[in-house]
């Protein structure tokens, strides 16, 4: 009878470092078809993001009668007339003031609704952005001819101290104009919106910028 020859060690060394190389080189192409889909799937999440956002703000800015910016939704930031930005200055707070004749067309026109976006940075500039909207009831509307003067703005927004418990509208931005969201071309009338909306942290960071540039209708 002849004896069954079995597997030299060389074989069976040469076999697993075949199949080493084999197990390695899959599962790198797994790692990278992983890293693609993750990329691609949080930049198409980001362009929906980029999408969304610009929409809504641009729609809500052009129906506006007027823009502000302050630095930050910060109480001392935003609660006197000279926290406003002025012209080629930056801020994280927009104010868009909306107003409308009453009670008849042909009347003075008066401050009838508020709509507020801010961003809250942290200590490496990235934050996320908030949105809310204050409305006045008809006896509360405010006449536009007493704004800078006996009432303003800013008297409105001091009593607005609910910084972070509004809805979130970017998880995560960085702000790209002169390191905040915001910056006012002209006072009250045209803003530029300069932001970069990230995704994934540190290696796997994505992200998208956006700019514009907005007016109220005035």
């Amino acid at each position: 009878k002849r004896l069954r020859r079995g597997f030299t060690l060389i074989e069976i060394m040469m076999t697993m470092t075949i199949s080493s190389f084999i197990t390695i080189g899959l599962t790198s192409f797994s790692i990278i078809l992983a890293r693609d889909f993750y990329w691609s799937a949080n930049k198409s999440q980001i362009t929906t993001d980029v999408r969304l956002f610009t929409a809504e703000l641009s729609q809500e800015v052009r129906s506006s009668n007027a823009a502000y910016i302050y630095d930050s939704f910060n109480s001392a930031d935003r609660d006197a007339v000279q926290d406003r930005a002025g012209n080629n200055e930056s801020g994280d707070c927009l104010v868009l003031v909306y107003s409308t004749p009453y009670p008849e067309v042909d009347d003075e026109r008066h401050i009838t609704e508020l709509v507020v976006y801010y961003r809250q940075p942290d200590a490496s500039g990235e934050g996320s952005v908030h949105r809310f909207r204050h409305s006045f009831s008809v006896a509360n509307y405010i006449e536009e001819s007493l704004f800078d003067s006996s009432y303003t703005i800013e008297t409105v927004l001091s009593n607005l101290n609910t910084s972070g418990t509004h809805p979130e509208v970017v998880e995560l931005s960085r702000g790209l104009a002169n390191g905040q969201l915001f910056k006012s071309q002209q006072q009250g009338s045209l803003i530029l919106v300069n932001g970069e909306i990230i995704h994934g942290v540190n290696s796997t960071e994505v992200t998208n910028t956006y700019n514009l540039t907005l007016s109220p209708r005035g």
